[in-house]
């Protein structure tokens, strides 16, 4: 069963979702409890806890706590139990440089490849939070929802801006509260930003925040008794995933948030009267059955508190600190967080004027801003005109201020690279390298990167040719796509072709080479990937045919590998060809460039980095690249069964890719379709990872002999005995030349000697 562990005064919730294994789903950091001793420990609703399962149950059946050891002094999760009705204490700048230097993103999505099988898109370094940040704090001024809740909620939702809905949908919760006929229509926004709009409007202002509405336990994330979890998701720990995001961050920006506000709780009371003023005697508003209910308190009066309340009373849902507040009773409230952090801030009306363009939909906007705070706007919108900033420069809110959008206009759009217009049924587009020209009215020009938000929408269930266009600044590029089936039926065939040519070649040892001639030749046309068990059964077959030696050098991970079969066809001529080719697969560490890019990227998500190495082939000393999946399986010095491994990839444009890894008692195993450089990591885990080791087709024990490294020795060592002795040829030729002339040249002395005796004696 799911139960809770105390570590170090943090709080965690191990939590499992299949009862018939050992492994828990999840474990939650709930951040630090003071009042507990270390140590395992059973609760069903995060509040009171148990050392005894069966004392829980007697309490639970009585409807009582007395048993817990806790019962005095229940535990509620600040950042669980924090209302919407809140302000961040962050700047906008602050989030950005977090997301953009620390968590690394340099870019939105571009494709969607989800190898890992997690529901994220695989590129690390990329997310669709790139350069939509300031939405959150615009709509959280506008509409009354903390910036930092609403961007950790959507981490929950969206996996980090990197799920197939936010890049597909631009959709960062996970809902569909849309705006206009066109998203309605196709269930999709039309820009990223609107889904944080949609959001903060109608899900927590209209929807979550008002306790008129049926879907109503309070702004606070909370769990299956109040708050949103309540209604807005099945997950009876949707609230403190949630939570947990917010604890995170604010502890990695440096903890400005914590206990920022007071809170004042009421575990249980049948009606709850809301009031106008401190005498208690004028109700505003009335509440039934109020269990674990959380209100921000801001002032302590003589009988009454002042509260912060959730209601917007405004027809449009906008959301004013200053006028929703309201009183109640002190004898309501059981229990005060933060007591002594009670406070009334103050506000300054900031306008910003869309100048005959809209900003989140209105062309004029009045805004409350904390003073003091930085008022941040997205972006204004008109039609034909890039929005390039306002009149006059942002500064703190001090002072009332009118702040004017300014434009420049463009003139018309050229398409540079087009996008990849056959995609697959209902599946994801790639605009990998795809570009547009502005050219603006000046005559200036701009390049810019087509992303989904430039997509128009289109019907993913129709199977034809659409008409559609790419709109940038309300222009229009027209396109053809096709949205197409045989893709489809490519991957339902290959996995068919698997599934036949495993289960004959188990049963008879036999199989199809034009089925595999068929597999390999399609799988890198589709989004398609065998499993880790399926990749090395397809291997070995291939592997009875293969002519080709592989050769591996690792003088660290006792590296084996499966797949290199399946994944090469390369039968280029080589020096060699009188033997076997041969493959060389090298092991070395990764460079310090490569080093620091995949660690800057791993650290920020709190991976324990074991090493990175490089992992290149060759074909007969010639470097060359894999042509689809293989399995690289190491060795792990102490590996630790108590932490799971991943593996991360540097690929040749610079971006971290997340490979799909999984680990037995000693070995890790991870699924690559790139060769290169690589980070092995491990994470801290509830689980114990205790698995019967496998074995990869090829490794250090059974690679072939290097035959080539003998001929290369051999040819070397003939080549330098021949130029030795041609040396030793030309060296005694040209001695005895010189042997000869001088002989003559000695014969010649003597002849002339002769010539003068006789010449003297005449």
């Amino acid at each position: 069963i799911s139960k809770y562990r105390i570590n170090n005064k943090i709080l965690y919730h191990d939590i499992k979702t299949q009862l018939n294994n050992d492994f828990y789903s999840t474990s939650i950091n709930l951040g630090e409890i003071k009042d507990i001793k270390d140590g395992e420990y059973y609760s069903y609703d995060g509040h009171y806890f148990y050392d005894d399962f069966h004392l829980m149950i007697d309490d639970y059946q009585n409807n009582l706590f007395e048993n817990a050891l806790n019962y005095e002094r229940p535990y509620y999760n600040y950042y669980q139990y924090l209302s919407h009705r809140s302000l961040t204490n962050y700047t906008y700048q602050e989030i950005e440089d977090y997301f953009y230097q620390t968590l690394c993103f340099d870019k939105k999505l571009d494709s969607y490849i989800d190898h890992s099988r997690d529901n994220a898109n695989d590129i690390v370094n990329r997310s669709q939070y790139y350069d939509e940040l300031k939405s959150f704090f615009e709509y959280q001024n506008l509409y009354g929802s903390n910036a930092l809740m609403m961007i950790s909620e959507s981490i929950n939702e969206s996996a980090y801006g990197k799920s197939l809905s936010s890049y597909m949908k631009n959709n960062l919760f996970s809902h569909s509260a849309y705006e206009t006929e066109i998203e309605r229509n196709y269930s999709r926004y039309s820009f990223i930003e609107t889904s944080i709009y949609s959001h903060s409007k109608n899900y927590i202002s209209n929807s979550y925040s008002n306790h008129r509405k049926p879907s109503y336990y309070g702004s606070f994330f909370g769990n299956k008794v109040s708050g949103m979890n309540v209604m807005y998701s099945l997950d009876p720990y949707w609230g403190e995933k949630s939570a947990y995001n917010y604890y995170r961050l604010d502890k990695a920006l440096g903890e400005k948030d914590k206990d920022a506000y007071c809170l004042g709780i009421i575990d249980n009371k049948k009606s709850l009267n809301i009031y106008r003023d401190e005498t208690l005697r004028n109700i505003y508003y009335r509440m039934s059955n109020v269990n674990d209910f959380s209100f921000i308190i801001l002032e302590e009066l003589a009988n009454a508190y002042l509260v912060q309340i959730d209601p917007s009373f405004n027809n449009d849902y906008l959301y004013d600190f200053e006028k929703s507040v309201a009183y109640i009773n002190k004898n309501d409230i059981n229990y005060l967080i933060n007591e002594d952090k009670m406070k009334i801030n103050e506000f300054v009306i900031i306008n910003f004027d869309a100048d005959g363009g809209k900003i989140a939909n209105l062309e004029m906007i009045n805004m409350k801003i904390r003073k003091g705070d930085i008022h941040v706007i997205n972006s204004a919108r008109k039609d034909g005109y890039k929005f390039i900033g306002f009149d006059t420069e942002i500064t703190n809110a001090n002072n009332s201020i009118t702040y004017t959008a300014i434009y420049k206009k463009i003139d018309h759009l050229e398409l540079i690279n087009n996008i990849d217009t056959d995609i697959e049924y209902a599946g994801p587009y790639d605009l990998r390298d795809s570009k547009i020209k502005v050219i603006y009215d000046d005559q200036s020009e701009e390049i810019i990167e087509i992303d989904s938000q430039m997509i128009e929408s289109y019907d993913t269930k129709l199977e034809a040719k659409q008409e559609i266009n790419i709109i940038y600044c309300g222009l229009k590029i027209p396109i053809e796509i096709n949205n197409s089936m045989e893709l489809i039926e490519i991957k339902n065939n290959l996995q068919e072709k698997i599934d036949f040519n495993i289960k004959v070649n188990n049963l008879n040892n036999t199989y199809s080479k034009n089925d595999l001639k068929y597999i390999r030749e399609n799988i890198n046309k589709v989004d398609f990937i065998p499993s880790f068990k399926e990749l090395r059964q397809l291997d070995k077959m291939l592997l009875k045919d293969f002519d080709k030696e592989i050769y591996i050098n690792d003088e660290y991970y006792d590296m084996s590998i499966s797949g290199l079969a399946f994944s090469n066809q390369d039968d280029s001529f080589s020096l060699f060809n009188l033997l076997k080719n041969t493959y060389y697969i090298n092991v070395e560490k990764s460079s310090n460039e490569a080093y620091e890019r995949l660690y800057e990227v791993a650290s920020a998500y709190g991976f324990n980095i074991i090493d990175a190495i490089n992992i290149n082939l060759s074909l007969n000393y010639q470097e060359t690249k894999i042509n689809g999946p293989v399995i690289i399986q190491l060795n792990i010095d102490d590996m630790q069964n108590d932490k799971i491994y991943s593996v991360y990839h540097l690929n040749k444009d610079n971006d971290v890719i997340k490979c799909r890894t999984t680990q037995t008692s000693n070995y890790i195993q991870f699924m690559t379709e790139e060769l290169g450089d690589f980070m092995i990591m491990n994470l801290d885990s509830a689980n114990n990872y205790i698995f019967e080791d496998e074995s990869e087709n090829i490794s250090l024990d059974n690679d072939y002999f290097d035959n080539h490294g003998i001929v290369r020795d051999i040819m070397a060592f003939t080549f330098v005995s021949i130029i030795g002795f041609i040396m030793i040829v030309i060296y005694y030729i040209i001695l005895n030349k010189k042997d000869r002339e001088w002989n003559a040249y000695k014969k010649s002395l003597q002849v002339e000697d002769i010539v003068q005796e006789e010449k003297l004696k005449n």
